[in-house]
């Protein structure tokens, strides 16, 4: 469920955006923009972005560590190949 205070409409976004993404930053939450009564997006604050991005990756990674153990016979890991090659 979506808090209320969490809604801004696209006419908050024009006239005074900088107010929301410190809201965002304060609530550290996302806000939901609506325009006409539909969703047209969600504006977050940098640090939350960020968050989102490594936790992207992060799954991510582990999909695709998940796939190689799929397919490959044998995993190579990285600590022992810059042994190897003398990294």
């Amino acid at each position: 469920m979506i808090r209320k205070e969490l809604v801004k409409n696209i006419t908050d976004l024009r006239t005074d955006p900088i107010s929301l993404f410190a809201l965002a930053r304060q609530k550290e939450s996302p806000l939901y923009v609506f325009n006409r009564a539909e969703p047209i997006g969600v504006l977050l604050s940098w640090e939350d972005f960020e968050t989102l991005m490594e936790r992207f990756e992060d799954v991510s990674d582990l999909n695709e560590l998940e796939l190689a153990r799929k397919t490959s016979s044998e995993l190579i890991f990285w600590e022992k190949t810059k042994k190897d090659i003398n990294v």
